[in-house]
């Protein structure tokens, strides 16, 4: 038992460490992974404007091929 009492100790210290470079991260993550959220949302946002943009052209591409044609008429 006396021999592999500092085992567990030292252990003990290396599991005491982790646990607090562990929540050093869990807070950096937390505190970063609300900006994250804020930049995915803005690009979010982007990729839906970016899609509408897009059907925007999409319209006016269909509309300027029908005026096409009109006109030939």
């Amino acid at each position: 038992m006396q021999a592999s009492y500092p085992i567990t100790a030292a252990f003990k210290m290396k599991a005491i460490k982790y646990m607090k470079l562990y929540s050093k991260r869990v807070y950096r993550l937390h505190k970063y992974s609300k900006v994250i959220n804020k930049c995915y949302d803005f690009s979010e946002n982007i990729a839906i404007l970016k899609n509408f943009w897009n059907k925007v052209d999409e319209i006016s591409d269909h509309w300027d091929k029908i005026n096409v044609t009109t006109a030939h008429i």
